[in-house]
């Protein structure tokens, strides 16, 4: 099992020792077969678009075969599962978006309303680039670490 906290993910970006860019053969070495597989391209579960881990799903890049982006849109309190001991700091489902920007001041974590979220969702990005979206009228809804698609590690 790794250690995340996602305070710390949401001030720098590092998920714990996985990074966007890290291949599958790597994500399985650190975490071990996923809970479930999402998006079947194939019928070959070790090419599967999207691995789950508790609450969390890693999106790999077909043509690199590497995390691009890190998601969850389905959690009371965020969840790691068996593999990933996450530490949720203050996150909740529907959390609203004023006691978020406040917990954010709070903790000196940076951040800025997103300038391209997507349709009917306030979202506002962290220091880190971690993006907190909001469909509009509701509270939190989904938390995501992506560097646009598909990343590339440098």
């Amino acid at each position: 099992m790794i250690e995340v906290s996602l305070l710390e993910v949401l001030r720098s970006g590092r998920f714990g020792p996985i990074a966007l860019g890290d291949s599958r053969t790597r994500l399985r070495h650190l975490l071990g077969n996923p809970d479930a597989y999402a998006i079947t391209p194939s019928e070959d579960p070790r090419f599967e678009g999207i691995w789950l881990y508790g609450d969390l799903e890693f999106h790999f890049y077909d043509e690199t075969d590497t995390v691009w982006m890190i998601y969850t849109d389905s959690f009371d309190v965020p969840s790691g599962g068996d593999a990933i001991g996450l530490d949720p700091w203050v996150l909740r489902w529907d959390m609203p978006i004023a006691e978020v920007r406040a917990a954010l001041d709070d903790a000196g974590v940076g951040w800025e309303p997103n300038p391209s979220p997507p349709p009917d969702v306030e979202s506002i990005q962290t220091i880190g680039d971690v993006q907190l979206g909001f469909p509009t009228g509701e509270g939190l809804q989904m938390i995501s670490l992506y560097r646009g698609y598909p990343y590339r590690a440098p």
